[in-house]
């Protein structure tokens, strides 16, 4: 609007936005903000192109959005910071696009080679075994050590994932034995990668292990549940993530609510819905699960309004949503079988709302599914007037 009606805000004003949009890995949007930037006659600088970058979440598009930040970055003069090019790293790993990685290493090398710090070499390895290439991260960390290059605890959590990937429990033994000898400490991050790689490279006893040996030494965390569970997802092991989750809860680590829709996935893809509501009911017995949204009518007209950033700890049924929009399709099925039956037992009048979205192909494949389970379990079902696809349900006695 200020950009709109003619004025040029300091850029400062322009890096509070943006920063607050990266943290969000709100891409759209910071482009946008990048784009008034330029309307606006004050050309971007490094520090608008970090946050920027910082805001592209995973993916192909993110890759091809980083490329054309750094095009314009190179088109407008500026050259690589150590903060713009860890941006391009790091979201490079999120989108696994390792070659790009190596190649804009490689490109940096060439041109600004201080930039090329044991951190750096870090982020690299860390977008190596995040985009599975176990054996390329490996061959980087042998050569940081013949360029003499200090390795740190975090080169060797990295290593130590990449041999987790390829099963090679001897050579995990072997680099922990060299890490204690070298007086370097094996920290719950380098647990964590142990735990993950193995994890995600398909050995769910080896990950299993390797946790057990992490709540022995008092290094056990959440997010070692999360990478186990999403092995068992892609394994779609049910039994084991159930397993999993229940220790956690013995040793009071409080599975995050990823972990518990992890879990719920693996057991809706295993095609297993009665594991799946238990399941459900186990996580909302556990408090993990904040689906439920405020909801209001907008200004005084009849248009339903979802705030998803803002929780309904009341459930008020005329004043929130269960919010599915964000959720894939086996939470939000075992989500809608667990709303019927709450529905069920209300009192009168029986009514809740659900949300699922503002209609793209993944959100419409909810709403169908969600609303076949609604309607198969007696409830009747109208589209509101609202923004985003918000549905009405309501149980007859």
């Amino acid at each position: 609007m200020i950009v709109q009606q003619g004025h040029r805000p300091d850029i400062r004003v322009f890096h509070i936005v943006l920063e607050a949009l990266s943290a969000a890995k709100a891409m759209p949007a910071a482009l946008n903000v990048m784009s008034l930037l330029r309307r606006s006659g004050t050309p971007p600088d490094s520090r608008a192109y970090t946050y920027a970058l910082r805001a592209c979440g995973g993916g192909a598009q993110s890759a091809q959005k980083v490329n054309q930040l750094l095009q314009e970055m190179a088109d407008a003069g500026l050259t690589h910071d150590e903060d713009t090019f860890g941006a391009a790293l790091l979201t490079f790993g999120h989108s696994r696009s390792w070659q790009r990685a190596l190649d804009l290493f490689a490109e940096t090398e060439a041109t600004h080679p201080h930039l090329l710090t044991v951190d750096a070499w870090n982020r690299l390895l860390a977008v190596l075994v995040y985009s599975n290439e176990p054996e390329r991260a490996v061959a980087k960390a042998a050569e940081m050590v013949e360029r003499g290059l200090d390795l740190n605890a975090d080169t060797y959590a990295q290593l130590l994932g990449a041999y987790a990937l390829l099963a090679d429990d001897a050579k995990v033994e072997a680099l922990t034995a060299g890490m204690r000898a070298a007086g370097v400490p094996l920290t719950a991050e380098c647990r964590y990668r142990v735990v993950r790689g193995y994890a995600m490279g398909g050995h769910l006893q080896h990950a299993e292990n390797a946790f057990e040996a992490a709540a022995a030494s008092g290094d056990a965390e959440p997010t070692m549940v999360k990478a186990m569970m999403r092995g068992c997802r892609r394994a779609r092991d049910a039994q084991r993530a159930e397993r999993w989750l229940r220790r956690a809860l013995s040793m009071g680590l409080a599975p995050t609510a990823s972990a518990w829709h992890l879990a719920v996935e693996t057991a809706h893809e295993a095609g297993d819905a009665g594991a799946a509501d238990a399941l459900w009911r186990d996580a909302e017995a556990a408090g993990a699960l904040s689906l439920y949204k405020a909801m209001w009518t907008f200004r005084g007209s009849n248009t339903l309004v979802v705030d998803v950033d803002q929780l309904s700890l009341l459930r008020h049924p005329l004043a929130s949503a269960l919010d599915l929009s964000g959720c894939d399709v086996g939470v939000a099925s075992t989500a809608a079988r667990a709303a019927a039956r709450d529905l069920r037992r209300a009192p009168p009048p029986a009514v809740m709302y659900i949300y699922t979205g503002r209609s793209n192909p993944k959100q419409d494949e909810i709403a169908q599914a969600v609303t076949a389970i609604m309607r198969d379990d007696g409830a009747r079902l109208s589209k509101e007037a609202g923004r985003g696809d918000i549905w009405k349900a309501e149980m007859s006695r």
